[in-house]
This record gives C-alpha cells, structure tokens and sequence, in this order.
C-alpha cells in the first residue's frame, strides 16, 4: 500500500501531502512485504519521504520479508546499469549509470543504521548461491559485490562503445566510470567509519562441502579472501583496492586451511598471471607493501600444506616472482626472501 500511495502522489506531483497521509497509518507501520517508510526511501530518495519515515517513528533496521532492512536496500539501489544487450548497438548511449546516493546514506547512518547488519540465509536451501555476485549477507558485501558487477558491466559497455569510433560517447562513458568509482570508494569509506567490520562475519550456518569450505574460519568468513578469489581481470583490482589497502584490514587472519590474505592473492594472481597486468599487479602489490598494518612476518605464514604465499607462486609466473623479489629488496624485507624455499607443490584451491 505504501508504494502505491507514494506512486501515485509523485505521479500527480503531490508528495507533499504523503505526511498528512501517513498519520493515519500506525507508528512504524510494514506494508504487505515488510517494508516500512525507511525502505521507501532507499528506493525514491525524496526528502519529504525521510521525514515522513521520522514522523512514523519507522525502524530503520527494520527486516522486510526478503531479509533486507533499509541501509541494504539503498546500496542495492545503487550501482545498477541497464543489460546493454537489449540496445541497437547505434542506441547504446540510452544505457545509465547510477551511483550512490552519499546523502542518503549518510542520513541512514545517523539514524543508527546498522552497518554490521547480518542477512540471516538458509545455507541448506538449494536455491542459495555462494559467489561474487551472491554475497549480500551484510551492507558491505552487499556494496563489494553489486559495485563490481555494475563496474564489469559498464567497463564492458566502454568497450562495445571504442569499436563504434564515437570520441564524444566513449569521453561520457569514462567520465561517468571514474565518477562510479570514487563513488564506490567514498561509500565504502563511510560504511567503514561508521564501524563496517571488514575482517570477519560471523555465519550461524557456515556450509561445510568442498567449494565452499576454504572461505571461513569455523563458521566465520573473511570478506577480502572471499573477493580476492575472483580476481580475473585488471579492472577487478580497482574493486578490492579500498578492501585490500586499509588500515582496518587484518592481513593475519588465516582461513581453515592456514592461508592467510598473501597466499589466496599470489595464488590467484598467478594462476591470471597471463590475463592481468604486469605493472597493475606490481602497483597493487607495492601498495599493499607500504601500508602501515602491512608487516614482513605475513609473507611468512606458513599454511597447512607447508607453504609461505611466495611459494604460491606457479613456475610458470617466474617473471611475476622476480619482481615481487625486487619489490621486498627494495624495501629490504629480506628475511621473507631467505623463508622462502624453492616451490615444493601447488595450492589445491586458491
């Protein structure tokens, strides 16, 4: 009922009279699907809808039937792109970009929204998905994995557009990519310093089967080894950079099998090696080095087959080993280089 109270006065430009409207509702009144004002004004983003939610005394971490509450459904209402594939390839300019609203979010946080929120799942369901684009339990998951799959999309789009030979339309197109970015970072730095929790995410129900169980830690799980493990592309780093390259990040934590951040990263960029970069990788990896929460004895951990992260290198990344050699030289993180043994075997799942 509310969405169609709210559709109707904006068709009719009347939103103004939505506060006498809901005074007759109930104090934190939930439509049909559980929503209350709050949701409604992830999705519309009106000022006089905010007001109203206040008014109505709304719960802003309210659960609606889906699981969501209101901080949620403004991150997914955010970083959405029109499928491309449905345009004439002359039309593709029709395609928008959509960031977050930092306004708004900022007015959820103040109002307590929940930054930690966990979105129970029921782990034994066979409709539940586990990946990328499938890991929405808390806000900031929610965020890592929309924006990536907004940012794919629309580097994609970027693409589409160079073959077309149209300078104005592919200048739009990286004006608004680099505008969704700094977004990106800018929304995830204020869920973190609203006290977004970066390491570790308690699960009730963590899954136990093999394509799942190097993710957590008992029942708990490492949001940047989770995304780290779907690096394929150069554009995939401009992702987990505001992960990876933070004070709040533990480097120490390790998943059950003993792999800590360092394993699952070179494990992974190297098994790419051949897709990616070689300076992106090198500038990432530099950074990662200079960080003050960055320290030696990382490179060093030892995991349960054995191995420290340098020996997750592939023999045939030798290039991508001797520059990350150069890199700890540099720096004169020599202890790592004299740890670190000829490769004994391979990781079996990175």
């Amino acid at each position: 009922m509310l969405k169609n109270i709210i559709n109707i006065l904006e068709r009719f430009n009347k939103l103004h009279y939505l506060n006498k409207i809901i005074k007759l509702f109930p104090k934190n009144y939930k439509d049909g699907k559980g929503n209350n004002l709050f949701h409604y004004c992830a999705e519309y983003q009106y000022d006089i809808v905010f007001e109203c939610a206040l008014n109505n005394q709304a719960d802003i971490n309210a659960k609606n039937k889906l699981g969501y509450i209101p901080l949620q459904e403004l991150l997914k209402c955010s970083f959405v792109y029109e499928d491309i594939s449905k345009y004439e390839i002359k039309d593709i300019q029709n395609a928008y970009f959509y960031n977050c609203n930092i306004n708004f979010l900022k007015k959820m946080l103040d109002c307590g929204a929940n930054v930690n929120y966990i979105m129970e799942q029921d782990f034994n369901s066979t409709n539940v998905k586990i990946g990328r684009s499938n890991n929405l339990e808390t806000p900031i998951e929610l965020l890592i994995s929309i924006f990536w799959k907004s940012w794919e999309a629309n580097n994609n789009l970027k693409r589409e557009v160079s073959f077309l030979d149209k300078e104005d339309l592919s200048k739009i197109i990286e004006e608004e990519l680099t505008k969704s970015l700094e977004n990106y970072n800018e929304t995830f730095k204020i869920l973190l310093k609203h006290n977004a929790n970066l390491n570790v995410i308690l699960k009730d129900n963590a899954p136990e089967n093999e394509s799942t169980a190097s993710w957590y830690i008992d029942d708990k799980q490492i949001i940047s080894l989770f995304f780290i493990k779907f690096i394929d592309k150069n554009i995939d780093i401009d992702v987990l950079r505001p992960i990876v390259l933070n004070d709040k990040m533990d480097y120490s934590l390790c998943d059950n099998t003993g792999n800590n951040l360092f394993h699952i990263l070179l494990g992974r960029i190297s098994s790419k090696y051949l897709l990616l970069d070689k300076n992106v990788i090198i500038s990432f990896l530099n950074d990662i080095f200079n960080m003050p929460n960055f320290d030696e004895k990382y490179l060093n951990f030892i995991n349960d087959n054995g191995i420290n992260p340098l020996e997750c290198l592939k023999k045939d990344s030798i290039e991508l080993r001797s520059d990350i050699e150069s890199i700890l030289l540099k720096k004169q993180l020599s202890k790592s280089l004299k740890k670190s043994a000829p490769i004994r075997k391979k990781i079996d799942k990175v």
